[in-house]
């Protein structure tokens, strides 16, 4: 069985590597029906050029 910590390591992962569309497939579906993936790209990188870029995952 797959944890939540599990799911949220891949979510994040899949975010850094411009997976969009794979870590929008792991969000809970009534957040699924809120947000495109689109919209997700949108708002990473709108958070990474007000934050800088990602450098590395402290733990995991």
């Amino acid at each position: 069985m797959v944890t939540e910590q599990e799911i949220a390591e891949r979510f994040v992962d899949s975010l850094l590597g411009q997976g969009y569309q794979d870590a929008w497939q792991l969000l809970h579906p009534t957040l699924q029906a809120e947000i495109l993936p689109q919209q997700l790209q949108q708002q990473v990188e709108q958070f990474q050029r007000l934050m800088g870029a990602f450098v590395r995952r402290l733990n995991t």
